[in-house]
């Protein structure tokens, strides 16, 4: 099994060496950054979740995006990589090997959720996110069918594993460790961590390019245009990124609805402590209206709130205050109050 996987050197094959459309590396890189900067948004909707449910939802629907976005960006690199041979990709086996992304994001998204990681937590998470991020590439390469046969150096394969955890590991500090100094914009220290995760999904996937080893003891051709790869990675991008942007906007209308139904919750309990109260409460406006009148004053005034609410305020007062209250109410519009 590792002989068919590991390349070892033949004089019999002919190795086929790729070449790489910037265009479309550009493209995946691109995709690969907004897709990690989702993600620390969807983090962020996770910790200022108002209830475990949506704390859930948020850390399952980042995971999604964030999973989609790492499997966009490696076809978008693959498509990105000529081998000047036909290449076609088993749909079974592409279609699965976004689970090991997806489950990498959900690991990666439920650490980002803490206040703070120690060293244990940093390296394990740094660990599984990495290994996620690399069983999802294999697992996308094991997908590819072509004429020629292809396996993988064991040095540049194991250290595609390192630049992948150590790269993790980097984007989990970036977030954690960053957050103890104090930056005048917070934006610099999420768009940096958006930036070293994008790092460590696309810095994986193009180490484990140079593990590749493609071999044929003949000449094949590869009918497949670089117009043909343009569009369909095209087509992958804008899906992806629209299939994120409706995730983090649906979430981010949940979180509000919920934040006000909070505040909807909060302003009900408030005003029933307030007319619960025994003494009398009344509020004003800054022109002197009545804007609340609790049942307390009520019986101690003798108004009802149908004769008040609306009203001056002055018509409480005794007469000798009433000729001053126009006046405090100018010193506190002032700030002299």
């Amino acid at each position: 099994m590792l002989a068919q996987f590991f390349w070892g050197s033949s004089a019999d094959a002919h190795l086929i060496k790729g070449e790489y459309d910037p265009l479309l590396v550009t493209l995946s890189l691109a995709v690969c950054w907004i897709a990690s900067g989702q993600a620390l948004r969807h983090a962020s909707f996770a910790r200022s979740a108002t209830s475990r449910q949506l704390r859930y939802w948020s850390i399952v629907s980042g995971s999604l995006a964030l999973g989609i976005g790492i499997w966009a960006m490696h076809f978008i690199g693959m498509l990105a990589y000529s081998l000047h041979a036909a290449v076609q990709y088993d749909l079974t086996v592409t279609v699965l090997s976004i689970i090991p992304g997806i489950a990498a994001s959900a690991v990666a998204l439920a650490l980002l959720t803490h206040n703070e990681l120690n060293i244990k937590q940093l390296i394990l998470g740094g660990l599984a996110v990495g290994i996620g991020i690399a069983a999802m590439h294999y697992c996308g390469m094991a997908a590819m069918r072509t004429p020629a046969t292809h396996q993988y150096s064991a040095t540049w394969f194991f250290i595609s594993l390192v630049v992948g955890v150590a790269l993790a590991t980097l984007a989990l500090w970036v977030r954690f460790g960053l957050s103890r100094f104090k930056l005048k914009q917070d934006h610099w220290r999420k768009t940096l961590a958006a930036v070293t995760m994008g790092a460590a999904i696309s810095g994986m996937h193009y180490t484990a390019m140079l593990a590749l080893r493609v071999t044929s003891d003949h000449e094949i051709h590869d009918a497949t245009t670089s117009n043909d790869r343009l569009i369909l990675a095209l087509t992958i991008a804008l899906i992806t990124l629209l299939f994120g942007g409706l995730i983090a906007q649906a979430n981010a209308l949940i979180h509000y609805r919920s934040r006000w139904q909070k505040v909807d919750m909060n302003e009900a309990r408030l005003q029933a402590l307030v007319n619960m109260a025994a003494d009398g409460i009344i509020c004003i406006d800054n022109q002197g209206r009545v804007t609340d009148y609790n049942p307390a004053a009520e019986v101690i005034f003798g108004w009802s709130p149908a004769e008040v609410l609306g009203k001056n305020v002055k018509m409480l007062m005794p007469a000798a205050l009433v000729t001053q209250h126009d006046y405090y109410l100018e010193q506190h519009e002032a700030g002299q109050g």
